[in-house]
């Protein structure tokens, strides 16, 4: 049996895909700067959390 998705899910797998992918490249950036001691652990987490509601997405751990 083939199963049909339509526009509407395909487009929303789609930009929760791209969410994602952005949001891991963003936390990617934010904790090599946490790493390298550019930033304190404290605005790491701070700035983690921001970059996960502005996608939309769970945010990883430290």
């Amino acid at each position: 049996m083939v199963r049909e998705i339509d526009d509407t899910q395909r487009e929303t797998s789609s930009s929760r895909l791209i969410a994602e992918i952005c949001y891991y490249i963003s936390f990617a950036a934010l904790k090599r700067l946490w790493e390298k001691g550019e930033i304190s652990e404290a605005l790491f987490k701070r700035i983690n959390v921001g970059i996960a509601e502005k996608y939309g997405v769970l945010k990883y751990s430290i």
